[in-house]
């Protein structure tokens, strides 16, 4: 495809229909380019041509969770970014700890909207070096039910996460995710917008601070959604998330309520084998601060102090389940 723009020696032209970039035109002679943005060429000497192929497109990274919203921005994000304007990657991050419903509802999503995705995993390294990626795929990801992995991993070396410590996010998804664009992609820090999957009611988890991944938010933005608006999208299709909201993708977070916990601990009890194992066996690491004082005593994942031990022995003695909003 080509787009016309007049030539004009030394005269410098701009190409505004491509997005936020503009592109300089600033000289042809004979069949050599001058201008120090677009390779072009000129096939008569009153007439340029710009071969859109060749144009810088602008970058944009859509980080999928598996979740329903993540899910419905990235369908969102494939039908509506220009692939001649927009170089669109999606990345999903596979913490090892996902529910097997959300790996089953990545890989429909990946297939129904041609997406194309990567799937990655952490890398954990010794030393001062944050976590870097590995591509796998849907088959070779790591599951829950396989202890060793990358959240084993991230625990051995940061110790256990928590609302002080949430390190888990941080190695085990937003590092190897940058990792894989920037150093496997190429693509320079500050050069890509990253497209998050907040809705537009939760305003409380939206950051407007300016950082280097530039991100932004098209579910609160650009096509506002509610929790109710995508749900009832996923009804309307072949296919949904096997999995209740409040479920997770990782059923036994730590940022979960004590109410959501016991909820999930009833459906499926051995859930909670894997966070008891990292609380009494890596719970020194990283050593611990509690009101801000140092501590001597080992690290817990949930609320208050409470540890999957406790909250399995809370569980026991309930004669029904607390309600909450789902």
């Amino acid at each position: 495809m080509f787009s016309q723009c007049p030539f004009n020696p030394k005269k410098t032209f701009e190409v505004t229909n491509m997005g936020s970039f503009t592109y300089r035109v600033e000289q042809f002679i004979d069949d050599e380019k001058v201008g120090e943005v677009l390779e072009t060429g000129y096939r008569a000497s009153e007439t340029a041509y710009i071969d859109e192929d060749k144009l810088p497109r602008e970058k944009i990274l859509v980080t999928v969770s598996g979740g329903r919203s993540s899910c419905f921005m990235a369908g969102w994000a494939k039908s509506n970014y220009d692939p001649a304007i927009y170089d669109v990657q999606f990345v999903f991050a596979n913490t090892g700890q996902e529910m097997d419903e959300t790996l089953d509802f990545m890989w429909e999503v990946d297939k129904h909207f041609s997406l194309n995705a990567t799937w990655v995993e952490a890398c954990v390294w010794q030393g001062r070096i944050a976590s870097t990626s590995e591509v796998v795929d849907y088959h070779s990801a790591v599951r829950r039910d396989r202890w060793e992995g990358p959240y084993l991993d991230v625990v051995k070396k940061y110790g256990v996460p928590n609302k002080a410590y949430p390190h888990c996010s941080r190695e085990l998804k937003e590092n190897p995710i940058h990792h894989y664009v920037q150093k496997v992609l190429g693509w320079e820090k500050g050069t890509y917008g990253t497209a998050i999957g907040i809705r537009g009611d939760e305003p409380k988890r939206l950051n407007r601070n300016k950082t280097s991944q530039n991100k932004f938010y098209p579910l609160a933005d650009m096509v506002p959604m509610t929790q109710q608006m995508i749900r009832d999208y996923w009804k309307s299709m072949p296919f949904d998330l096997g999995i209740e909201d409040y479920q997770g993708n990782c059923a036994w977070c730590f940022k979960k309520c004590e109410k959501k916990l016991l909820t999930i601990m009833d459906s499926d009890p051995s859930i909670f084998e894997f966070p008891d194992m990292l609380e009494k066996e890596y719970g020194h690491v990283g050593g611990n601060k509690i009101k801000g004082e140092y501590s001597k005593l080992p690290r817990t994942l949930y609320r208050n102090y409470m540890t999957a031990d406790k909250l399995i022995d809370k569980f026991l003695l309930l004669d029904t389940l607390p309600e909450f909003k789902h």
